[in-house]
């Protein structure tokens, strides 16, 4: 699964993405577009925003149960991979 292509035709700067990925909070839960937030975080770690990252990272693997935690870790190394 790739972020939605309204955010790959935007800019690749950490603020523009992060106006866009606030608003679509408002329908979808972050583990529910865990790529686009996914490379948002990776857009963070170019633009030196290590901390925004990080935060972004504790955000996704927040984890319920042991199952989900395999899974998201699964879709972050394909993501990771892809980008």
């Amino acid at each position: 699964m790739v972020p939605p292509l309204r955010l790959l035709g935007c800019q690749r700067d950490p603020e523009v993405w992060q106006k866009v990925l606030q608003l679509r909070t408002l329908v979808l839960q972050p583990r529910e577009d865990i790529e686009s937030w996914i490379k948002y975080a990776d857009l963070c770690r170019k633009a030196g925003r290590l901390q925004a990252a990080q935060n972004i990272m504790n955000i996704l693997f927040k984890e319920d149960s042991e199952a989900d935690a395999v899974r998201y870790y699964t879709q972050f190394i394909t993501s990771f991979f892809l980008y």
